[in-house]
Parts: C-alpha cells; structure tokens; sequence
C-alpha cells in the first residue's frame, strides 16, 4: 500500500501539502478536477529522512527512481552524488 511505503505523515503535514499544491492545480485543471488531482499529490510526498532513505532506496522497483532518491537525499545533506551508471541494466543481486 503506498501510504505505508511513506510512512506516516500528520494531519498537518498533508495539509501544508495541499496548500502548496492547490495553486499550481488550480491553474491546471478545471474545478470539477482539483479534489481528486490534490488527493492524489497528498499522497504522494516522501519525506527523506536519515530514517527513511534506506528503506525508500531498497523498496523502490525501478533502478532510476532509487538513483535519482539517493542523489537527492544527498544533495540535501551536502553530500556527493551516487555516479551514474547507464550501462547497469539490472538491480544488483
């Protein structure tokens, strides 16, 4: 279920979301579309957390998506990033 794989975010936390989001919908979508399409947004933050990042790195089915999670992660903690590697078609066993 996606809301356990981003653990669990307070009341508040999803609405600060919501409120950063609805602009952005707002100008976006028609009014019938803007509950739904900021429903989904909501759900959809992750937090990258010192506590969290393994877990999101290991979960996560496409090799990319792990990639560019840890480069963010580490460009938020003034770290380098994990090279590129375009040949690696696989995950590593």
């Amino acid at each position: 279920m996606p809301g356990e794989r981003r653990g669990h975010l307070r009341p508040i936390v999803l609405a600060t979301a919501r409120n950063k989001f609805a602009p952005m919908v707002r100008g976006l979508f028609p009014r019938i579309e803007h509950q739904p399409v900021l429903a989904v947004l909501e759900q959809s933050v992750v937090f990258l957390t010192p506590g969290s990042i393994e877990g999101l790195i290991r979960g996560e089915g496409f090799l990319s998506t792990a990639w560019q999670l840890a480069n963010i992660y580490l460009a938020g903690i003034g770290a380098g990033r994990v090279p590129h590697d375009p040949d690696r078609s696989s995950e590593p066993e």
